[in-house]
């Protein structure tokens, strides 16, 4: 009888050393309930929520015009002069719009940063927005114009002199388009930028998430021109259907382009081109030069061509007209999904090493 000998085992036979070795995981441990309650108050299930995010947007705004707003008044106080709240120019309209739009561009800019998404996600991309943009500025202009007419023929605004001459004509045309292109940027950036975006996806639970959204945007909209001296309470609820209109722009045209050409060509035509006062506004360095007559109601009185109750055809007509150019080929809004049920995972056996 041989004797038994010890051979080494076969591959076959052999462990594997680079199996991976199967442990049994330990179990997580509990979240501290202070970190779930913070996690509830402050996150989402897309990040930050949308109210400490319009909270911090409206912050950093704040400071980021504050430097330049604070040198502005202290070179008022140094000067000794105190501008007029109640009359605008053309300077002093680029010098205001121009501090808050950078402001508005500079807080967006760090949103996007933080929450990492384009600036153009704000309602600043779309399709076409140099067309969109020049519509605007010929819809703005033909309604404020429209509105002017209505006017003109039921005797209620009367045109005086011309009241600038030579250069001053194009000079004054140029600034007061600057000027007004900023308040375009401005306001429109303000309420229907990152404002509407951050609104909208705070109600993404609602299948109206965009209307409701646009209907708190406008009514904000509303309420920061109540401070505007000789605005009345029909002025401030045109100025609410508007902006109304100035949404639906958005959500129709795919960005925030025709309402920015609007706004400021509808402004233009009615402080510069025509002279009327503006949401109780009045400028220097207009080219025509118009007064109010008859009812208040219906001339505008001290508000301008917008307190008058001949503008809520003008802005029907305006929302009939973006609707047949845009609306009616719109796509609907897509309603929340709802969250797929759990998968269905069979464990896997584990092994002790």
């Amino acid at each position: 009888m041989e004797p038994e000998m010890n051979l080494p085992p076969t591959p076959a036979e052999a462990p594997d050393a680079a199996a991976p070795l199967l442990l049994i995981p330990a179990p997580a441990a509990p979240e501290p309930p202070e970190t779930r309650i913070l996690k509830m108050v402050f996150l989402g299930p897309n990040g930050l929520r949308a109210g400490w995010s319009i909270a911090i947007w409206l912050i950093l705004v704040i400071l980021i015009a504050a430097v330049p707003i604070s040198i502005i008044s202290a070179i008022h106080h140094s000067s000794g002069k105190r501008p007029d709240m109640a009359t605008l120019t053309p300077v002093s309209t680029i010098v205001n719009d121009g501090v808050q739009f950078f402001g508005i561009l500079g807080a967006t800019l760090i949103m996007a940063l933080i929450e990492r998404r384009r600036i153009t996600a704000f309602f600043l991309g779309g399709p076409r927005p140099i067309r969109n943009f020049v519509w605007g500025l010929l819809g703005g202009f033909g309604t404020l114009s429209l509105l002017i007419g209505f006017l003109y023929l039921g005797n209620l605004i009367t045109f005086g002199p011309v009241a600038l001459s030579g250069s001053a004509i194009w000079q004054n045309a140029v600034l007061w388009g600057i000027g007004f292109l900023l308040v375009g940027l401005t306001e429109e950036g303000m309420m229907r930028c990152y404002l509407l975006f951050s609104l909208k996806r705070g109600f993404s639970f609602s299948a109206w998430s965009f209307w409701i959204a646009a209907t708190i945007s406008s009514i904000l909209f509303a309420l920061i021109h109540m401070g505007n001296p000789g605005e009345s309470a029909f002025g401030i609820f045109c100025v609410f259907a508007i902006g109304m209109v100035f949404c639906a722009s958005v959500r129709w045209t795919g960005s925030l382009w025709w309402a920015i050409g609007y706004h400021a060509a509808w402004d233009w035509a009615q402080t510069y081109f025509y002279g009327t006062a503006d949401s109780g506004l009045i400028a220097k360095g207009h080219y025509l030069t118009t007064a109010p007559t008859g009812n208040p109601l219906w001339s505008g009185g001290s508000v301008g061509p917008e307190g008058s109750y001949l503008i809520a055809p003008v802005i029907a007509i305006t929302a009939l007209g973006l609707w047949l150019a845009w609306g009616r080929n719109a796509a609907p809004e897509i309603p929340p999904a709802a969250p797929p049920p759990p998968a269905q995972t069979t464990p896997e056996p584990t092994a002790l090493g």
